[in-house]
């Protein structure tokens, strides 16, 4: 599935490489980064958040997603 290539992407590319509370790009960024749907990128992210790698924050009419310490399964 794409979605799970996405997740990995991300993971890797924003997870691992940045600190605790850092704000990663948003879904349209995200979507336009990695030449995907939004619906695409919110299933990726909606498992990183699963895995406990993300936690979403809203502010201001937005969906924020903060970066937590990963806990890879």
């Amino acid at each position: 599935m794409v979605y799970k290539k996405i997740k990995d992407e991300i993971f890797e590319k924003y997870i691992k490489k940045v600190g605790d509370s850092d704000i990663l790009p948003s879904e349209r960024q995200l979507a336009s980064e990695f030449s995907v749907s939004r619906p695409t990128i919110r299933k990726a992210l909606a498992e990183l958040e699963d895995d406990d790698c993300i936690t979403k924050l809203s502010g201001i009419g937005l969906s924020l997603i903060h970066i937590s310490e990963p806990t890879r399964r």
